[in-house]
């Protein structure tokens, strides 16, 4: 039997829980430095079924992890270490990002002993529920403590009859980050991030080194989701029935909309880029601004629009628009429905108006029709730049896309393609912050075309991260839109009113960035787009180095009054074609 003195228990203990989360299937996990943390990363270190990268910045760690996760194909989450003192509130940004779009994170926080807590102690803060509501918090301290107990009486030692309690634990801490906790009120279950805090004493290193292993088969996991299905006062005499996708879709409500002739407005983050289908309309926008859509019920799957047309749409018919799966702020799930179920529920709808939907796809055909000629010739168009961005791209290709303005117009000014490009976005808090550490995690272990389109001031924000890729070789090409300053603010209205020196010191804020220093500075291979050379982009993505596992830094130029005067007159084009 294995008896511990004081200075190994910090090192069991590590050993002990990072091997429980191998065997629960977590298989990245990120370290951030320190002294306090050090019994935790020499258990991850060696741990063969874990793999760990170094990341200095703990800002840049939990996007990184949230990238990972977001593009794993099961959304296993990944675990982010740091040490003790404000290391941890650098997490807050991602943690906050992680809760609002329900991708989970496992956060493991090194602390100073109790006995330390507010006496002034050296790197020493109140870490316990740091991250209030969003992340569900676990103290460990009771655990390390026990640790002898636990690893005499497990059934490591063949002891069957004893329940392993820091197992049990560590179920439960797995139905939350893989379920979240049950909320009664509204029939939910949400992942969330687990906030994991463990005070260790000194002695912090060891030279010893310890395996266990567990059979999986000892898990238990609790897990009694609420099903709903089609409300009674959904009706199923409805002639007009619309399906709006955000950022849920599978291949089987396109084929029940196909069915069925139900029209779906796809935003860029569904399958818009999947897979073609008659039915996915993608410039509903143009269409909504022009025309009185006026259906009898709407099917909501995925959160809240990007779309302020979309919005109004969904706000003005409250009485009849149903989240049928997805989140929206968290909490407000109508009904839940399987996609299997949509068939049934179509099926049921015996007076579908097909003449409505006809016309609808004639108006998105009609629109992207006017768009592509409008394109057909260079622009400068900040919506030109994505649109040939993304029919460039590779088939199986990743993107991760920037807030502000690049995803609104990845949203209006692209259509349905058949290249099964996945596509991903931190949507939950809509934030600026963090944007390249998330498309490095997107990046981890993705042979395909990886990259990030991404305004020059989010870029600003978050350029620090470019040295990330030291430690984490990955394959991505990094598209900066720079036009010097955050213009997604010339499109409010009430904004004009500003004198020019106002808007431009508290709004538009240019940063004025040389992204070619940047680039040398951090070892990424540069390229510069000018605006005479739009014609060349799709040329130039073409010939982009991937395979020496270097950032791609891709600076195009943009000319902002020219965009403004160009969108003006590609909106007049389209208006004139509802007359």
């Amino acid at each position: 039997m294995i008896k511990l003195d004081d200075s190994e228990k910090n090192h069991v203990f590590s050993y002990l829980l990072t091997t429980y989360f191998a065997n629960l299937g977590v298989r990245y996990a990120l370290i951030s430095p320190g002294s306090r943390n050090t019994p935790l990363t020499q258990a991850l270190v060696q741990n063969k079924y874990i793999k760990t990268y170094s990341v200095v910045d703990e800002r840049s760690s939990a996007f990184v992890a949230l990238g990972k996760t977001k593009s794993d194909r099961y959304k296993c989450p990944v675990i982010v270490v740091t040490t003790s003192g404000s290391a941890v509130a650098n997490l807050f940004p991602g943690v906050i990002e992680s809760y609002m779009s329900e991708i989970p994170m496992i956060i493991i926080t090194a602390d100073r002993p109790k006995k330390l807590i507010g006496t002034g102690a050296n790197q020493t803060i109140y870490q316990n529920k740091i991250f209030g509501r969003y992340a569900h918090f676990f103290d460990l301290s009771p655990h390390i403590k026990n640790i002898q107990e636990y690893l005499e009486k497990s059934f490591y030692f063949n002891n069957d009859e004893y329940e392993d309690k820091l197992w049990k634990f560590m179920c439960k801490i797995y139905a939350t980050y893989e379920y979240g906790p049950y909320d009664t009120s509204h029939g939910k279950y949400s992942p969330i991030p687990v906030h994991l805090n463990i005070p260790f004493d000194e002695p912090l290193y060891t030279e010893k080194k310890y395996d266990f292993s567990l059979p999986l088969s000892k898990a238990k996991i609790p897990y009694n989701p609420r099903i709903y299905g089609p409300g009674p006062d959904w009706g199923f005499n409805h002639s007009r029935i619309l399906i709006i996708c955000t950022d849920i879709c599978d291949s089987v409500i396109i084929k029940a909309s196909e069915k069925y002739n139900v029209p779906i407005f796809m935003e860029c983050r569904s399958s818009r880029f999947e897979k073609k289908s008659h039915n996915i309309i993608s410039n509903y926008d143009f269409i909504l601004r022009n025309y009185n859509v006026k259906p009898d019920i709407i099917l909501r799957f995925g959160s809240r629009p990007i779309s302020k047309e979309l919005n109004k749409l969904i706000d003005t018919n409250k009485q009849r628009t149903y989240l049928v799966q997805g989140n929206d702020s968290r909490n407000n799930l109508t009904a839940w429905m399987g996609s299997d179920s949509l068939n049934d529920f179509l099926n049921l709808n015996k007076n579908i108006n097909k003449s409505w939907f006809d016309d609808l796809i004639k108006m998105q055909e009609m629109v992207e029709d006017g768009i592509q000629s409008f394109f057909k010739t260079p622009k400068s168009h900040e919506g030109y730049i994505i649109n040939t961005i993304i029919s460039t791209m590779p088939k199986n290709s990743n993107l991760m896309i920037g807030n502000s303005s690049p995803i609104r117009d990845l949203d209006a000014f692209t259509f349905n393609l058949d290249k099964k490009i996945n596509i991903y976005s931190n949507r939950g808090a809509s934030g600026i912050d963090g944007l390249i550490s998330t498309a490095i995690g997107m990046s981890i272990n993705k042979k395909s075309f990886n990259t990030l389109i991404i305004g020059d001031v989010s870029f600003y924000y978050d350029l620090t991260a470019l040295n990330i890729a030291k430690n984490i070789p990955v394959n991505l090409t990094i598209f900066i839109i720079n036009n010097n300053g955050g213009h997604i603010f010339d499109r409010l209205d009430g904004l004009k009113t500003q004198s020019k020196s106002n808007y431009d010191k508290y709004w538009l804020t240019p940063v004025n960035l040389d992204v070619k220093s940047i680039a040398k500075a951090f070892d990424c291979n540069y390229q510069k787009i000018n605006l005479n050379q739009y014609g060349k982009l799709n040329t130039i993505i073409k010939k982009l180095n991937t395979k020496d596992q270097k950032i791609n830094l891709v600076e195009i130029i943009v000319d902002s009054d020219k965009h403004e005067l160009n969108n003006k007159k590609l909106e007049n084009k389209i208006k004139k074609l509802f007359i």
